[in-house]
């Protein structure tokens, strides 16, 4: 683990306050972050081709996943641009990165899970009726075997940390793995900034095409500068796989399938590069159900309602951009 501690910067002469001093050594340390994940999410890239892409802000990983050329290039955002994001809804990020707050927000007005209780230092803070602690979190499962429950960071990307758990045969299952009750109260005990909310069943589309993770699709919309309404820029439909289950997450090898924002059609769906290369799939590599020329059920529904409630993000919190709703 880095800590990084700001510290004033003086620059030309003068002390810069500390918010100033923030945006410097953001700056400084957006390049270092870069070259750490790139050695983390090692690709077998050789000779000057790696380090020239790396100059212009690009990952190894990425210079693989796009394609890139000295002609192309900048069609991208870079990872360092990418890193720089993080900053473009100021206060408003609070609403988009807080899970838990984010629900509370739109309650009502799009249909979202339930979230039933948060964990901090260990400790269940309830928002339920249905248990109040760790122990009357295992009553409440056991007399409900059939139910399954998410426990997930409050903020948090790529898949991590998220646990599915159930009642089985006297013990929880969470995720693939069983743990005894014993264990159970120890994770829990060592969870902070978490919740937990209700599992949502995918419906029948998502299902066939692999069931043991829950298959979503991520929309990026932007707000028109001249109209100050939403657009929709991009889609994709995100499908586990068994290397990801169970969650969908690409970074985690789950699959990326094209959305057509036309007519709401899968084009191929992409793996994250593996040993340098990308691997296409026109039929999911598990289940061999066919992915490619498939229609996303209620399409015209979902850009309708995604639209409304973007607008409405955008209006309440001036919110500029949001993303993977």
């Amino acid at each position: 683990m880095i800590c990084v501690s700001i510290l004033p910067v003086f620059v030309k002469g003068r002390v810069l306050s500390m918010v100033e001093s923030g945006k410097v050594m953001r700056k400084l340390l957006i390049p270092v972050a870069l070259l750490i994940n790139n050695k983390q999410r090692h690709q077998p890239i050789k000779g000057v081709k790696k380090y020239y892409y790396l100059t212009k802000g690009f990952m190894n990983e990425s210079m693989i996943l796009y394609g890139l050329t000295s002609k192309n290039y900048t069609h991208y955002l870079s990872d360092s641009q990418i890193l720089k994001t993080g900053t473009i809804n100021q206060d408003g990020a609070y609403y988009l990165n807080n899970k838990v707050v984010f629900v509370d927000m739109l309650e009502g007005r799009i249909g979202l899970p339930k979230t039933f209780a948060t964990i901090n230092e260990g400790k269940i803070s309830t928002r339920t009726t249905l248990f109040h602690d760790t122990e009357s979190l295992l009553e409440y499962l056991e007399e409900n075997p059939d139910l399954k429950l998410v426990i997930k960071p409050i903020a948090g990307a790529e898949g991590r940390g998220v646990g599915l758990i159930s009642w089985n045969n006297g013990a929880i299952k969470r995720n693939s793995q069983h743990m005894t009750l014993q264990a159970f109260r120890e994770y829990i005990s060592g969870l902070d900034n978490y919740f937990i909310s209700e599992f949502i069943q995918q419906g029948q589309f998502a299902n066939e095409l692999f069931s043991d993770s829950l298959n979503t699709i991520r929309i990026l919309t932007m707000i028109d500068p001249q109209t100050d309404k939403a657009f929709i820029a991009a889609a994709v439909f995100r499908v586990g796989t068994r290397l990801s289950a169970p969650t969908d997450n690409f970074r985690r090898r789950g699959l990326s399938v094209a959305i057509d924002l036309e007519t709401g059609q899968l084009g191929k769906a992409a793996m994250i590069p593996h040993e340098g290369i990308v691997n296409w799939f026109e039929r999911h590599p598990n289940t061999g159900k066919l992915l490619t020329g498939q229609q996303m059920p209620h399409w015209p529904d979902i850009q309708t309602n995604l639209l409304d409630v973007a607008n409405y993000i955008n209006q309440r919190h001036q919110i500029k951009y949001v993303a993977g709703m």
